[in-house]
């Protein structure tokens, strides 16, 4: 697969690729993010509130 895509941006060049490959990647996976928080939070429950958790405190 690394050598198809570093291939393809040899012969496409690497804007071109930039903008097939990891632009349509990352909206895949935002689209995926959003079904599956659709599917797992419906209308009628509320969603919990942590109120020392944040995304950053996460990541550490």
């Amino acid at each position: 697969m690394a050598v198809v895509l570093s291939g393809l941006t040899w012969f496409m060049g690497p804007l071109k690729m930039f903008k097939l490959y990891v632009v349509l990647d990352s909206l895949f996976v935002m689209w995926l993010d959003i079904v599956t928080y659709l599917h797992h939070h419906g209308h009628e429950e509320k969603l919990p509130w942590y109120r020392e958790w944040s995304g950053l405190c996460h990541y550490c």
